[in-house]
């Protein structure tokens, strides 16, 4: 087993393993990384001492979608059966909605870690498309 400091590297590599591309962001406190992968969401992973959280964001929808009741139904419904925290970002300028859906780990372990980052990849899969019909038109 890793040290406390070493901890955030067997992460890293557990992504790396998983078929992610992880790139140092370099965070002021803590670590900062983004991982990409062409089949699975791309994920934003910030670890700061013994937690690290796991941030996927899904742009493109139209904010009339924050005027829509079956909106939030979707959110609020989504938020009681999954690990993951699901909520949206309004953008003005743009007039987008971003769904951000965020997952908290806490130690390390590696039998377990795979399994999150699956479990999250599923939550994802399994319910963005709730949210399609809110997708802007081109």
């Amino acid at each position: 087993m890793s040290s406390g400091n070493d901890k955030h590297q067997d992460i890293i590599n557990h992504l790396e393993f998983l078929g992610y591309e992880v790139e140092n962001l370099n965070a002021e406190s803590g670590y900062l990384y983004i991982a990409r992968s062409s089949n699975k969401s791309n994920l934003m992973v910030r670890i700061i001492d013994n937690m690290t959280i796991l941030t996927t964001r899904w742009g493109g929808f139209d904010n009339r979608a924050v005027k829509s009741k079956d909106f939030f139904i979707a959110l609020n419904t989504i938020n009681q059966q999954v690990m993951s925290k699901w909520y949206y970002e309004e953008d003005n300028d743009t007039e987008d909605v971003t769904i951000v859906i965020e997952a908290d780990y806490y130690d390390y372990n590696k039998t377990t870690f795979g399994s999150f980052v699956e479990n999250l990849e599923k939550e994802v899969s399994t319910n963005l498309q709730q949210f399609t019909k809110f997708y802007k038109e081109k």
